[in-house]
C-alpha cells in the first residue's frame, strides 16, 4: 500500500435503497478516530432505478472522505457488486457493511485496530443489533438482525477482510444471486484456507428494522434457499441448525401442526373424532410461537399473528425442500 493510500476501505453495495444508504453515510461521515485520508468509501449501486446513482455523485463532494460510486447497469446481486466493490477499494484492508445498517461512531475504528494489530486475524465480525427504538412495537413480522457472537455466519452487514484473503479466494462466489448464503460461504473458505477470526462485540453496527408485513415476510422465504447450498459446501454449519437437519427450530412443529390440522379436517369430512389429536399435534407449534419464540404482537392479534406464522413456516419449508432436491442436502 502506497503512503497515499487509505488504512481502509468501506465497502457496501446497494440496491433500490436510496434513502436507507442516505442514514448509512451520515453515519460513515460520524466516524470517529479516522484521520482525513486514513478512510474511503466504495459504493456499488448494483442497478438501481431509484436515483441512487445520482444521489451519490451529488454526495461525492459534500462527505469528508473519498467517496468512490460505482455503477453496475444492470443488478447481478450483492456477490457480483461487493465483489467489484473491493476490487475497485485502494486499501489493504476491506470493511463491509450494508445499505439498510448504521454503523457505531467506533465502528471503523475498532475493526480496523483489530486487523492492524495481529496479522493472524483474516477476518472480524463485530456485534449487529437493531436500533431498541425502532424495533420496540414493530409488528411480528418485521425483519432485522441481531448478532452478539460469533455465530459462524458471518453476515457482511459487519465484518472485516485483509485484502489478500479476498484476492486468494476471489472473493464471494457469485453463483449467489440473492443476498443470503454468499458471505458464510465467503468466511468459511476463509477459516479453511488457514485466516484466523476474532468477534468484537465493541464493534457495533445497528441493522434497520423492516415494517412488518406478512406478504414481505413469505417473499423473503425465497432467498432462505442459498442456505442449502452453502450447507453442501459447508457441512459444519448444520452443528447450528435444529437437530442438524432443521434450519429453524419452528419447522418441525410447523410440519406436525400442519398434519395435526389437515387430520382434524379430515376427521370433520368423516365423521370421525380427530379434533383432539389434531390439537395434540397443533400444540407444540403453538407453544413454541407464544413461550419459546414469542412473535411481537398484541394478545388480541396472537392468534392470528401464529397462524399467519404457520403459513410463512411451511411455505419455507417447502422452499428449503426444493432446494435440498436441487443440491442434494437435505436441509428443512
Amino acid at each position: 500500500m502506497s503512503p497515499a493510500s487509505p488504512r481502509v476501505s468501506v465497502v457496501v453495495a446497494t440496491h433500490q435503497r436510496r434513502e436507507l444508504l442516505g442514514l448509512l453515510l451520515e453515519s460513515l461521515e460520524a466516524q470517529e478516530g479516522m484521520a482525513p485520508g486514513e478512510m474511503e468509501v466504495v459504493v456499488v449501486d448494483d442497478g438501481s432505478s431509484d436515483g441512487t446513482w445520482e444521489f451519490l455523485q451529488e454526495r461525492q463532494n459534500s462527505v469528508p472522505f473519498p467517496l468512490h460510486p460505482v455503477r453496475r447497469s444492470t443488478a447481478g446481486g450483492p456477490a457480483t457488486a461487493r465483489n467489484e466493490g473491493w476490487r475497485a477499494a485502494a486499501a489493504d484492508l476491506i470493511l463491509f457493511t450494508d445499505d439498510d445498517c448504521r454503523p457505531a461512531a467506533g465502528w471503523v475504528r475498532t475493526l480496523l485496530g483489530v486487523l492492524e494489530a495481529d496479522p493472524d486475524i483474516g477476518l472480524v465480525q463485530g456485534r449487529t443489533e437493531p436500533r431498541r427504538e425502532e424495533w420496540e412495537g414493530s409488528g411480528p413480522f418485521a425483519r432485522t438482525l441481531l448478532v452478539v457472537d460469533e455465530d459462524g455466519y458471518y453476515a457482511t452487514c459487519n465484518m472485516g477482510y485483509r485484502r489478500a484473503w479476498l484476492e486468494e479466494l476471489d472473493g464471494f462466489d457469485e453463483q449467489f444471486r440473492q443476498p443470503y448464503g454468499e458471505d458464510t460461504d465467503l468466511a468459511w473458505r476463509a477459516i479453511k484456507a488457514g485466516a484466523g477470526t476474532r468477534f468484537e462485540p465493541a464493534a457495533l453496527v445497528h441493522h434497520a428494522v423492516i415494517p412488518s408485513s406478512w406478504p414481505a415476510h413469505v417473499r423473503d422465504r425465497r432467498r432462505r434457499q442459498w442456505i442449502v447450498l452453502t450447507t453442501q459446501r459447508h457441512p459444519e454449519l448444520r452443528s447450528r441448525f435444529h437437530h442438524r437437519y432443521w434450519y429453524e427450530a419452528s419447522h418441525p412443529r410447523a410440519l406436525l401442526a400442519a398434519a395435526g390440522l389437515l387430520g382434524a379436517a379430515a376427521g370433520v369430512v368423516s365423521g370421525r373424532p380427530l379434533a383432539a389429536a389434531g390439537a395434540v399435534l397443533v400444540a407444540p407449534y403453538v407453544r413454541y410461537r407464544l413461550v419459546e419464540r414469542r412473535l411481537p404482537s398484541r394478545p388480541v392479534n396472537q392468534p392470528a399473528a401464529i397462524a399467519l406464522a404457520l403459513v410463512a413456516d411451511l411455505f419455507e419449508v417447502g422452499v428449503m425442500a426444493r432446494a435440498s432436491a436441487r443440491y442434494r442436502t437435505l436441509v428443512l
